[in-house]
C-alpha cells in the first residue's frame, strides 16, 4: 500500500484490504451459532449485516485480532474440537498454554481484545460474554503480571542534545549536503520542536503547512487517537519561526525544499529518497528507509564553532563518533525533547500535555489555546538555551546515563569512559558559546541573519480588542456557550486569552460575579482550583466541545 503512486492508489489499495478483513471475519461468524448470525439471516443482505457488525475498527487493529484469533482457533479445534469456546474453562486454558510457550508480554492482553471484539461482533449480550466474566479478567491479569516479571524494562528512546539539534539547523540551510540529509533534517527538527512521532508526519500534508504571522501552523489529520471515524478528526501543530538554537532561518528553508522534495498535492511528508541522496521518489518512506537516513544525517553532523562576527559555522570535525550513530538515537528521539525542557523550565503537566497533543478535546477553541501556549513554551526553552541556563540545559544528565550504559555494551567500559569524558567536554564547550553568542549581535551561519528573539514572558500577552471588548476596562468575564448551557468564568488579564478574543455572548464584570451565575472557572485563569480542588468541572479548562465555536 505505500508503494502506490497516488493518494487515489494509495486508498484504494486501503480499502481492499479493509475488504479482505472483513470477508474473514463474516465468514467465521457465519460458521458459528451466535446473535449476530441469526439477526443477519433474518435480514435482506446478511453479509453486509454482519460488516456493519465490526464499525470503525482499523484496518491495522481488525488484522492483528484476527492474527491472535486464528491461533487461538487452531489450537482450540485440537483441543476441545470447537469453533467458538463453550466455557471460560477454554480461556484459561489458553492463558495457561501462553504463559508455558513462552510468549511475548502483549500476546495475552491482544488475545483478550481480539476475543471480546469479536463477541462484540458476533452479537452477545455484555452479560453472556465469556471475556466479561471475572475468572477471565483474573486470569488475563496474572498472565500479564507473569510476563512482565520476566520482561526486561522498558526501553525509552533518548532525546535529541541541543548540539545535535543546533547542527541539523546549519545542515538544513547548507546546499553542500545533498537534499536527503537536508530535507530529513529539517524533518527531524520539526518532530522535536512539534513533538512529533514518526507515524505523525507522515500524516502531515505538505500543502497545509503554511506561515501564520510568527507560527508555521498546520493540522495532524492522523494520530494514534485521532482520524477519520474518531470522535477528533484533526489536531493542530504550531512551531515558533523562532525555534532556532544557531540563529539560521531553518524552518523556512524546509518551506522552500517542499515544492523541491515533491508535489505539495502529495498526502505525506516524507517520501522515500534516492540512494544517491540527490532527490526523492513518489513514495512514502518506510521505517527501514527513514532509519537509513537518520543514521546517515548523524555521521555527516559537524562540530560548529562560535565566529568573531557572532555566527555559527562548521569544523572538519565530526559531532558523534560511529558508535553513536547506529542504534543509540531512534525516530522516538524528537518526540520527547520539547515537553522534556520545559518539564525543567517548570512548567506544568497541564501546559505540557498541548505539546504532544496528549489532551486534544477537539474543539474550535483549542486550535486557539494550543497555539498561543505552545508558542510561549517554545519562546522560553530557546531563552534558556541562549542564556546562562544553557550551561544548565546542556548538562542532558539523561542522554549521558543512557549512552554510558549503551556504549558499555557497545564498546566496553574502557572505551565507553574515554568517548563520554570527550562528550561531556564538547557539550559544555558548546553551551558556552551559545552564552556568548547571547552576548553579542548574533549572526547566522553562512551569513544568514538570525532570527530575532525578543524577550518574552512565559505566556504572550493578551491582544485587547480595539472596539472595546470583554477586556475592555472589566476584571472577569462569563462566556456563554451550547446554547447558553454552559457558562465558564474568565479572568480579563493573565489568563487563557478568551477575554482578548470577540466573544458574542459574554458578559463582563469590574467585580468577581456571584458564584450562581457561572458553572465552571477556567483552570488557566484559576490555576489555584487545582491545587484546592475546588471547582472540579473546571479541569477541562477554555478547552470545550465544538459547539465553542458557535459562540464567536
Amino acid at each position: 500500500m505505500k508503494l502506490a503512486d497516488t493518494t487515489e492508489e494509495r486508498q484504494l489499495v486501503a480499502d481492499e484490504e479493509r475488504g479482505r478483513w472483513i470477508a474473514v471475519v463474516v465468514a467465521l461468524l457465519l460458521l458459528l451459532d451466535c446473535p449476530g448470525r441469526t439477526l443477519a439471516l433474518q435480514s435482506a443482505d446478511p453479509t453486509r449485516v454482519i460488516g456493519m457488525s465490526i464499525g470503525k475498527t482499523r484496518t491495522s487493529t481488525m488484522r492483528g485480532y484476527l492474527k491472535a484469533w486464528d491461533k487461538f482457533s487452531r489450537w482450540l479445534r485440537l483441543w476441545a474440537d470447537e469453533l467458538w469456546p463453550s466455557t471460560a474453562a477454554r480461556l484459561l486454558d489458553y492463558f495457561l498454554i501462553l504463559l508455558d510457550e513462552p510468549c511475548a508480554m502483549s500476546a495475552p492482553q491482544i488475545f483478550w481484545q481480539a476475543f471480546a471484539w469479536l463477541e462484540k461482533a458476533a452479537g452477545y449480550n455484555v452479560d453472556a460474554r465469556l471475556s466479561a466474566e471475572s475468572s477471565v479478567k483474573q486470569a488475563l491479569d496474572f498472565a500479564n503480571t507473569a510476563l512482565s516479571c520476566k520482561a526486561p524494562p522498558r526501553k525509552q528512546a533518548p532525546r535529541l542534545p541541543a548540539c545535535v539539534r543546533a547542527s541539523m539547523e546549519v545542515m538544513v540551510v547548507t546546499t553542500a549536503y545533498v537534499m536527503a540529509l537536508r530535507y530529513f533534517a529539517w524533518c527531524l527538527l520539526i518532530m522535536n520542536w512539534g513533538s512529533l512521532r514518526f507515524d505523525d508526519i507522515q500524516h502531515l500534508l505538505p500543502g497545509r503547512l503554511r506561515m501564520l504571522g510568527d507560527l508555521m501552523v498546520a493540522e495532524l489529520t492522523q494520530t494514534k487517537t485521532t482520524g477519520a471515524g474518531k470522535r477528533v478528526r484533526e489536531v493542530p501543530l504550531a512551531i515558533w519561526k523562532g525555534c532556532s538554537l544557531t540563529g539560521t532561518p531553518w524552518l523556512e528553508a524546509g518551506l522552500v525544499m517542499l515544492e523541491l522534495v515533491g508535489k505539495l498535492e502529495r498526502d505525506f511528508l516524507l517520501p522515500r529518497a534516492h540512494h544517491e541522496g540527490q532527490y526523492f521518489l513518489n513514495q512514502v518512506a518506510k521505517y527501514t528507509d527513514v532509519a537509513s537516513l537518520l543514521r546517515a544525517t548523524l555521521c555527516q553532523l559537524k562540530t560548529l564553532k562560535l565566529t568573531i562576527a557572532g555566527g555559527w559555522a562548521e569544523t572538519s570535525d565530526k559531532l558523534l563518533p560511529e558508535v553513536l550513530c547506529a542504534g543509540f538515537w531512534t525516530l522516538h528521539s524528537g518526540r520527547a525533547g520539547l515537553p522534556s525542557e520545559c518539564a525543567m523550565l517548570g512548567f506544568t503537566k497541564s501546559e505540557r500535555d498541548l505539546l504532544g497533543r496528549w489532551c486534544p478535546g477537539g474543539s474550535a477553541d483549542y486550535t486557539r489555546t494550543y497555539r498561543q501556549c505552545v508558542a510561549a513554551m517554545q519562546r522560553r526553552v530557546v531563552e534558556a538555551h541562549c542564556c546562562d541556563g544553557a550551561a544548565n540545559l546542556s548538562e542532558e544528565y539523561d542522554i549521558k546515563d543512557a549512552m554510558a550504559t549503551y556504549l558499555g555494551k557497545a564498546v566496553g567500559p574502557q572505551e565507553a569512559e574515554t568517548i563520554l569524558a570527550a562528550w561531556t567536554a564538547s557539550t559544555r564547550s558548546y553551551a558556552q558559546q551559545m552564552i556568548a553568542a547571547h552576548s553579542v549581535e548574533p549572526h547566522g551561519a553562512a551569513g544568514t541573519p538570525a532570527v530575532d528573539r525578543p524577550a518574552t514572558p512565559r505566556h504572550p500577552a493578551m491582544q485587547v480588542p480595539a472596539d472595546g471588548g470583554p477586556g475592555m476596562d472589566t476584571s472577569y468575564v462569563i462566556i456563554y456557550t451550547r446554547g447558553r448551557r454552559s457558562a465558564r468564568l474568565h479572568r480579563t488579564t493573565g489568563g487563557c486569552y478568551w477575554a482578548g478574543i470577540e466573544v458574542r455572548d459574554s458578559e463582563a464584570y469590574k467585580g468577581l460575579p456571584a458564584a450562581g451565575l457561572y458553572d465552571s472557572r477556567c483552570k488557566f485563569c484559576f490555576p489555584e482550583d487545582k491545587v484546592t480542588g475546588a471547582a472540579p468541572s473546571s479541569e477541562s479548562g477554555s478547552e470545550t466541545d465544538s459547539s465553542d465555536s458557535d459562540a464567536q
